[in-house]
Order: structure tokens, then C-alpha cells, then sequence
């Protein structure tokens, strides 16, 4: 294997990083100015996160134009018996919606403070969601595949480096946001088992919407969650236990589904299972 092959990923996704972080700031300096104090109120915030994400994501999808239209490599090798590879997912809505309804909320949906609230923050989480989609899977991702794919288990090495990667960008929200290491941590750790599902469901299905509205749906939950509960209130009991075993299963599930799934050129899966699907675009 060309040793060019193994390191072009790598500088690749540094690059790619950059971009998307100076990109980021760029827009994100561009809407507060439009806005000014707007972004400070509840629903401005999240109207200044749609538009500073969608904003970033444009001009990224113009500088990546050409190569996002030719990384279309997947095979779909979907069938509903891999429908339980969603269970993580599900229980982790199911700990936001349950620790919603133990704590004491600070705002009331049906207010006319909660109803305006609502719209804005899933459009913002959702787009947050498509942005950081189209960075680490669609283009990080992709391309890792494609250097990789003649590697035995090239699929699998490329689903870990780009969740690694994932995760550990996370540790600068230790100076953005002021987060502790520990907490930081716990959070790079759950972001790198997330980044290994959104990217085997991806190879797996084939569809990009697919790891788009999971991980903004996601999003949502708990952002919905914490500003319901004023971003203050006590965790359940077994509930940092049930996010330990949602981070396992996600890793768990993700490897499984890129194991099932199939890439153009390959008359073979990456070793996990059979194929059994249709020719699939990516879209």
C-alpha cells in the first residue's frame, strides 16, 4: 500500500478542519454583526445558530463543490431487519424526555415564550447537524474511504479515524466555552462513539439525509431538554449509566453497520455481513 495512500486522509482532514473552523468564525462574526443583541434573547439565539451554520455550510459546500459531487461511492445494502441498530438513538431521546419530565422546567411549552422557542431551536439544531454531516462524513469520511478501500478492513479503519477525529476536535470547547477536562472528556468520549454510528449507518444505507436527521434530532433532544430545564437541574439516577451503555452501543451498532454495508467498485462488504441492497447514489 502506497504509504502516500495512508497519510493523505490525515493532512486531509486537518485541512478540512481548518476550513470549516475559519469558515465557521467567518459566518458566525457575520450574523452577529446583522443581528447585534438579538442572539442574546432565547429564540434569537437559536434564528443566530440557523443562520450562522447554514451560513458556514454554504460557504463550505462552495469551497468542497466539486469534490462533495464526485463522492458519491456507496452501494445501499439497507434492509429492515437492521432496524434495531437504531436502539441507541432511542434510548437516548428516551433519557431527555424522561429527565424533562422529572425536572423542574423554567419555561412552559404551550407559553407563548415556549411555542417561539420550539420552531427556531429545531431548525438550529438541525442544521448544526447538517453542517457537521457534511464535514466529517461526507467529505472527511468519504474521502478517507476512498485512499483506504483497498486495505482489508479499510472501511472499518476509516469509520474509527474519522470518529477519533471527531471527538477529540471537542476538546476546544475547553476554550470556547470553558468546560472542565473531565466533563470535556465524557464528551469527546461519547462524540467519538457517535461519530463511528452516523458514519456506519452512512456506508450502510447509502442515504446522507439518513446520519443528517439523526444527529440533528439529537441535538435537539437535548438541547430542547436543558433549555427547558433551565440548563440547571439533577441528572436521574441511572441516567449517566444509561449514556455510558447508549456511547457503547453506539460504537458497537456503527462498526456493525459499516460491517453491512457496501462501496462501489467492492464485490465484497467489509466483512460483517452479506449484500443484498440496491445501487444507491449517496444522496
Amino acid at each position: 500500500m502506497d504509504k502516500k495512500k495512508i497519510i493523505q486522509p490525515v493532512i486531509f482532514a486537518i485541512i478540512v478542519y481548518i476550513i470549516w473552523e475559519l469558515t465557521g468564525n467567518a459566518a458566525a462574526r457575520l450574523i452577529s454583526l446583522v443581528l447585534k443583541r438579538w442572539q442574546v434573547v432565547l429564540p434569537g439565539e437559536y434564528w443566530y445558530m440557523l443562520l450562522s451554520e447554514m451560513s458556514s455550510w454554504l460557504l463550505f459546500i462552495i469551497i468542497f463543490c466539486k469534490y462533495i459531487k464526485n463522492n458519491k461511492i456507496f452501494y445501499s445494502s439497507w434492509n429492515i431487519k437492521y432496524i434495531w441498530f437504531f436502539m441507541p438513538v432511542v434510548l437516548q431521546v428516551l433519557n431527555d424526555i424522561c429527565t424533562l419530565i422529572k425536572g423542574d422546567k423554567v419555561i412552559k411549552l404551550l407559553s407563548p415564550e415556549g411555542i417561539a422557542f420550539v420552531v427556531p431551536c429545531f431548525l438550529g439544531t438541525m442544521s448544526t447537524g447538517l453542517l457537521e454531516e457534511t464535514v466529517w462524513r461526507r467529505v472527511i469520511f468519504v474521502n478517507a474511504l476512498g485512499k483506504w478501500k483497498d486495505i482489508k478492513k479499510g472501511v472499518i479503519y476509516a469509520v474509527l479515524f474519522q470518529a477519533l477525529l471527531f471527538g477529540l476536535c471537542h476538546y476546544i470547547n475547553m476554550l470556547t466555552a470553558g468546560q472542565d477536562f473531565l466533563s470535556t472528556s465524557k464528551q469527546v468520549f461519547s462524540s467519538v462513539c457517535m461519530g463511528v454510528f452516523l458514519a456506519g449507518i452512512y456506508y450502510n444505507t447509502g442515504k446522507f439525509a439518513v446520519p443528517v436527521i439523526i444527529h440533528g434530532l439529537c441535538n435537539f433532544s437535548n438541547f430542547f431538554m436543558n433549555e427547558m430545564l433551565g440548563w440547571d437541574y439533577n441528572t436521574l439516577k441511572w441516567s449517566g449509566i444509561l449514556q455510558a451503555v447508549t456511547s457503547l452501543l453506539y460504537l458497537v451498532f456503527g462498526i456493525m453497520a459499516a460491517g453491512n454495508g457496501k462501496q462501489k467498485g467492492s464485490t465484497e462488504t467489509a466483512g460483517y455481513g452479506g449484500y443484498n441492497g440496491k445501487c444507491n447514489t449517496g444522496n
